[in-house]
């Protein structure tokens, strides 16, 4: 399967379409809704684009229609990034975390410090509910 595949198939597990309805994150947007949101923030790890005009001129290919990638400039892009409320990529993040925890047993080995250490140095407490968007911490998740 290809990587960009990979990196697509645990974001189905998730149920993005469903996070979109729950917390409106759509309503943000006309062109970009989370789903497509999300494939764009992949597809420059997969192209190597360093840069949003590398990513955005990326677009144009024929690979990234085939992908179903929609094309967006870079303004566009910009005004999406800094207007969509966060919180929603924490919940898919934590989702997605869950699912890896669930999946291998990992449980254990994280109970002992529920803090994740970003590359980007931003920590993120996963014993700590999201009750914005009514999302249940992994503390009273059921295994």
């Amino acid at each position: 399967m290809e990587l960009f595949e990979e990196y697509l198939k645990p974001l189905r597990e998730v149920g993005i379409e469903t996070i979109a309805k729950e917390t409106l994150i759509d309503e943000c947007s006309k062109k970009l809704k989370l789903e497509e949101h999300l494939k764009l923030l992949i597809y420059p790890i997969i192209e190597d684009c360093v840069t949003l005009t590398a990513l955005c001129a990326s677009l144009q290919s024929t690979d990234a229609v085939k992908r179903g990638l929609i094309s967006i400039s870079k303004a566009q892009l910009s005004v999406v990034n800094e207007s969509r409320d966060y919180r929603v990529f924490v919940w898919i993040f934590c989702e997605l975390l869950y699912t890896i925890i669930h999946k291998h047993h990992a449980l254990s080995k994280l109970c002992k410090e529920l803090t994740l250490m970003g590359i980007d140095a931003t920590s993120i407490k996963l014993d700590l509910p999201f009750a914005t968007y009514g999302h249940i911490s992994f503390s009273n998740k059921n295994y």
